[in-house]
C-alpha cells in the first residue's frame, strides 16, 4: 500500500470532519501555502524561527482535555500526506500545524459532546470499515496502513465510530441541503465572464496564441458537477455555522497560541 494512502486517510479521519473557516481546500493544502512564505521569509532572513513548546494537555473542552499527544498524531498526518516526517519539517510549518492542529481537535471534541446521542451502529461501523478496506486494496493493506501510521486496531476503530457519529450529527442539524438550477447558472454565468476576462496563458508565444480566451464547457455539460460543487460548498458552510454555535456556547481554554489568524476558526 503507498505511504501516501496511509497519511491521507489517516488525516482525515483524525479531521473527523471539523472543518474549520479556512475549509475550501483541505487543512494540509492552507497549511502548506502558508508554509512556503513563512520559509520564504525564514531564508531571507537567514533565520530559523523557534520551535514552540507543546503542554501535555493543549486546551480543554468544557473540562476535557486535549492531550499533546493527540495533537502529535494529527501533526504527523498533516505532513504524511505530502510524503514529510516531523523531524525533517522546519519550525514555522511545524508551529503552524500545532496551531491549526489545536483548532481541529478542539472542533472534532466540541462536536462529540454534541453528538453523544448520534452513536452508530454496528451496521454503520462495518459498513464504514468495508468501504476503508475497498479503498486500501484489502484487510491486509489496511491492517498494514493501520500499523504503518501508528495506530492499534481499537485506535482505528474509535476514529471511524466518532466520524460516523459526528457526520450523524452534522447531518441531523443541518438536514438536506438544495442547490437549484438557477444558482447553478448564476455560478457558471459569474465564472464564465471572470475566465473570458482573464489574461491567456499563451500571450506573446505567438500569433495563433495572441487574443485566445479561456473557455468553459458548455452549461448543460457541467450542469450536474457544478450543482454538486456548490452543495458541497453548501454543507460545508452550514457544519462551519453549527460548529461556531457549538463553541460561542461552550467552555474552551487553549494552552498554547494557535495564532491570531485562526482565532476565528
Amino acid at each position: 500500500m503507498k505511504r501516501r494512502w496511509t497519511a491521507i486517510l489517516f488525516a482525515s479521519l483524525l479531521a473527523l470532519g471539523a472543518c474549520s473557516n479556512d475549509s475550501s481546500n483541505d487543512e494540509g493544502s492552507a497549511d502548506a501555502d502558508g508554509t512556503q512564505n513563512e520559509e520564504q521569509t525564514s531564508e531571507d532572513s537567514g533565520e530559523q524561527a523557534a520551535l514552540m513548546e507543546i503542554p501535555d494537555v493543549v486546551a480543554t473542552v468544557n473540562g476535557t482535555d486535549i492531550e499533546k499527544a493527540e495533537l502529535d498524531k494529527q501533526v504527523e498526518a498533516a505532513l504524511g500526506q505530502y510524503g514529510q516526517k516531523v523531524e525533517d519539517a522546519p519550525n514555522e510549518q511545524l508551529n503552524q500545524l500545532y496551531q491549526t492542529g489545536t483548532i481541529t481537535l478542539i472542533n472534532k471534541e466540541v462536536l462529540l459532546q454534541a453528538s453523544k446521542d448520534f452513536a452508530p451502529t454496528q451496521e454503520e461501523i462495518d459498513t464504514e470499515r468495508a468501504a476503508q478496506v475497498e479503498q486500501a486494496g484489502g484487510e491486509e493493506e489496511l491492517t498494514k496502513g493501520i500499523e504503518q501510521a501508528g495506530f492499534s486496531e481499537e485506535e482505528f476503530q474509535t476514529l471511524l465510530q466518532d466520524n460516523i457519529q459526528i457526520r450523524n450529527y452534522l447531518d441531523h442539524q443541518i438536514g438536506e441541503v438544495n442547490v437549484t438550477e438557477e444558482e447553478a447558472k448564476a455560478f457558471y454565468d459569474e465564472n464564465k465572464q471572470a475566465l473570458s476576462n482573464a489574461p491567456t496563458e499563451g500571450e506573446g508565444e505567438g500569433a495563433e496564441a495572441e487574443g485566445q480566451s479561456q473557455q468553459m464547457p458548455p452549461y448543460e455539460d457541467v450542469k450536474e458537477a457544478l450543482i454538486q460543487q456548490l452543495k458541497l460548498q453548501k454543507t460545508t458552510e452550514e457544519r462551519q455555522k453549527v460548529i461556531a454555535d457549538l463553541k460561542e456556547k461552550a467552555e474552551i481554554e487553549k494552552f498554547i497560541d494557535t495564532g491570531a489568524q485562526n482565532e476565528n476558526a
